[in-house]
C-alpha cells in the first residue's frame, strides 16, 4: 500500500499551570489542533523544489538555505537535500567529480549550469536535479568573494516502473522553474551576496 500524505495546518497554545476544568487539576501543557487545508486555501506551488548553498573559493560549502523547501512542506525534504548534496559531490565525470568540475567552470566563467544528475530517495522516488552557480564579487574591489549555488529538483512520479521514461523526458530539458522570490535567485540576478557574507 502506498503512503498518502496530507498537508495539515497546525495551531498550538501553551496553557499555564493550575487550570481547573470540571474538577480536574490540569498541569501546564501544550495544546495542538490540526486541520486539513481546504483546496481553495492551498498555495499554488511549483512542481520543482529548490535550495541554495554558498561555497568559498575552494568549493567548500559554508552555508545552506532550505527555507523554500521548508515552506513547501513536502514530505521528506530533508532527505532530498542530503541526498542531492551527496550525489552532486560523489558523482564523477571521468576522474573529476561533478561538483569540482562545476566549481572550476564557475571560477572561470562567472556562471555555470551543471549537467542534470539523478538520485533516488529512501522510498524509491527518483529525483532529477540541476545546479546553477554564480561567482559573487566584491562591489568595491571586484575581487571574487564566494559562490552561490541554486539546486533545482524535480521529483518523478513513480507509476508502474515508468521512472526511466519520465526522467528521460526531464533530462532533455533544463530545470528552470525557479521561484523568483527565492533569495538565492534574487542574489544571482542582482549579484549582491547579501549582508551576512562577511560573517
Amino acid at each position: 500500500a502506498h503512503l498518502k500524505y496530507e498537508t495539515m495546518q497546525c495551531f498550538a497554545v501553551s496553557q499555564p499551570k493550575s487550570i481547573k476544568e470540571d474538577g480536574e487539576d490540569l498541569q501546564s501543557c501544550l495544546i495542538c489542533v490540526a486541520r486539513r487545508i481546504p483546496m481553495k486555501e492551498r498555495p499554488l506551488l511549483p512542481s520543482s523544489e529548490t535550495f541554495s548553498t554558498r561555497q568559498d573559493l575552494q568549493g567548500k560549502i559554508t552555508s545552506l538555505d532550505t527555507s523554500t523547501m521548508r515552506a513547501a512542506m513536502k514530505p521528506g525534504w530533508e532527505d532530498v537535500v542530503r541526498r542531492c548534496i551527496q550525489r552532486f559531490y560523489a558523482q564523477h565525470e571521468g576522474d573529476i567529480s561533478f561538483a569540482k568540475r562545476h566549481h572550476q567552470e564557475v571560477l572561470r566563467q562567472g556562471l555555470a549550469f551543471s549537467p542534470v544528475y539523478r538520485f533516488s530517495l529512501s522510498d524509491g522516488t527518483i529525483v532529477a536535479a540541476q545546479t546553477k552557480s554564480k561567482l559573487i564579487r566584491s562591489q568595491t574591489t571586484s575581487e571574487p568573494q564566494l559562490v552561490i549555488s541554486l539546486h533545482m529538483l524535480h521529483r518523478e512520479q513513480n507509476v508502474c516502473g515508468m521512472n526511466q521514461d519520465l526522467t528521460g523526458q526531464v533530462l532533455g530539458k533544463p530545470l528552470n522553474t525557479i521561484s523568483s522570490n527565492s533569495p538565492a535567485h534574487q542574489a544571482m540576478c542582482s549579484g549582491n551576496p547579501g549582508q551576512d557574507d562577511h560573517q
